[in-house]
């Protein structure tokens, strides 16, 4: 971590013993990804696939803090070759036949 997010780490580990790792490096990097991850997502015709390439957003502890419209539909995929690409290419195949959502 940077000596800015330490400080933050130290200063919320003083405020809430125990916690200082979490409110200062996890729960901040958490709410930068789901921002993220919502960019591509702007009106109901939008159509994105979202991609955490991090092991760790696997692991029930990130996930928890990550909101259920990312959650409900991640799926965790095998770290081979083309599985990925394949996933990807059948999502946006898959939404180009949903009918058009009106307003």
């Amino acid at each position: 971590p940077t000596p800015r997010i330490k400080a933050q780490i130290e200063y919320y580990e003083k405020r809430f013993p125990g916690f200082g790792c979490e409110y200062g490096y996890v729960l901040p990097a958490m709410k930068k990804a789901s921002q993220a991850a919502g960019r591509p997502i702007r009106t109901l015709e939008d159509r994105g696939s979202i991609v955490f390439l991090d092991f760790r957003f696997a692991t029930n502890y990130c996930k928890n803090f990550l909101p259920s419209w990312i959650t409900n539909g991640m799926k965790i995929l095998q770290d081979k070759k083309e599985v990925l690409a394949t996933e990807v290419s059948n999502f946006f195949r898959t939404q180009s036949e949903l009918p058009e959502v009106s307003r």
